[in-house]
């Protein structure tokens, strides 16, 4: 996957398979991942969390979206677990074709929300 920022964005191509991820360290379930993308060939991705952390894929959950082509889109996605978030990776349709993110938030029901926005190189 190659991930590039420019101009408040970043924009994601790769093959299937590849991620976007962060550690969430002690935050926990439910929660909602909000993001804002485009894409010419929109499709499907999913967000995936591993409880245990990156080595624990095994106990991996996800749930799907689907991208529509076009212009900008908010999308939003229920992260229904109750137990810890782990390690959480959104896969973008990035492998049929170029995928622009604005922003990325999790808002978890107990918890601060967090919020990564690609502005700043």
């Amino acid at each position: 996957c190659e991930a590039v920022v420019k101009d408040g964005v970043v924009t994601v191509t790769g093959k299937a398979g590849a991620f976007l991820g962060h550690g969430m360290g002690k935050l926990t379930g439910p929660a909602t991942l909000k993001f804002r993308a485009r894409s010419a060939t929109g499709g499907a991705g999913k967000v995936e969390w591993l409880p245990g952390g990156a080595g624990d894929t095994a106990n991996a959950q996800s749930a799907a979206f689907i991208l529509p082509s076009g212009d900008w889109r908010e999308l939003s996605v229920s992260v229904p677990t109750t137990g810890p978030l782990g390690v959480m990776r959104l896969y973008l349709p990035a492998h049929t074709g170029p995928v622009a993110l604005d922003w990325v938030e999790l808002k978890p029901a107990n918890g601060k929300p967090q919020r990564w926005d690609f502005d700043k190189p």
